[in-house]
């Protein structure tokens, strides 16, 4: 149970602390080494040149006046911004709690290819509205996770930094590219009613494939706004009334 865990903790941390403290610095790297490896399971992590944080502030009540000051329990790796607590036995990346690399990044087949299905633990690097940016300790890879937002009400609201859409994606680019077809279809000015100035919007995949059998391009248009749903009607058309003018 976990409040015996505390307990057990709690009375074993000042002895866990001095001994630390005594230890010179190859023997506080080995020990710390070994702590890292198990408690982030990654059984290649090596972490050396570990600093333990000064004594801050006036020396508990019992010191010697002018003594050196207690061991804090607070070790940094500054190359690989860890810090072990052994105070509160805890794992700290840049001062803040690690947690397990959340589901919705490790669900890829890509993640199992970089780092295995071993759980990892990572760091919060910056969380904001529609980004969620993680640092996977013990790697020198981050992990970057953007949302689905509404892009109908604002394209650029993924952030900066994020891959950008191929133009033509966006809804607000599918409404101009509409309605500028339907401006290109209108009748002319002037123009007796019902008259246009050719046929309207086709299948861009059929249009190609009838292109690519030689029809000219207004003829395709005509066969495919008779026949927008069957290509064999389209060209059947075209066989009847390819009078050998576009």
């Amino acid at each position: 149970p976990e409040h015996l865990l505390f307990e057990c903790m709690q009375r074993l941390r000042a002895d866990v602390v001095g001994a630390f403290d005594a230890m010179p610095g190859a023997e506080v790297d080995l020990n710390l080494g070994q702590a890292l490896r198990v408690a982030l399971r990654i059984p290649d992590l090596n972490v050396d040149g570990w600093v333990q944080r000064p004594w801050e502030g006036p020396l508990p009540v019992g010191a010697a006046p002018g003594g050196r000051p207690p061991g804090t329990g607070r070790w940094d790796a500054g190359g690989a911004e860890l810090t072990v607590d052994l105070q509160t036995m805890e794992v700290l990346w840049r001062n803040d709690e690690l947690k397990p690399v959340p589901d919705s990044m490790t669900r890829y087949t890509d993640y199992g290819h970089l780092f295995g299905r071993q759980p990892l633990h990572c760091g919060l690097v910056v969380r904001q509205r529609h980004r969620h940016w993680v640092h996977v300790v013990g790697t020198p890879c981050d992990l970057v996770e953007w949302d689905a937002p509404d892009l109908a009400k604002d394209p650029a609201s993924l952030g900066v930094g994020a891959p950008e859409p191929e133009a033509g994606w966006l809804p607000s680019d599918k409404a101009k590219d509409k309605a500028k077809e339907e401006a290109a279809n209108a009748p002319a000015a002037g123009a007796p009613q019902g008259s246009q100035q050719g046929p309207g919007p086709v299948d861009p995949m059929m249009l190609m494939m009838l292109c690519s059998q030689g029809v000219p391009d207004p003829l395709a248009r005509r066969a495919l706004a008779a026949h927008p749903k069957s290509l064999d009607d389209a060209l059947m058309w075209v066989v009847a009334n390819d009078n050998g003018s576009a």
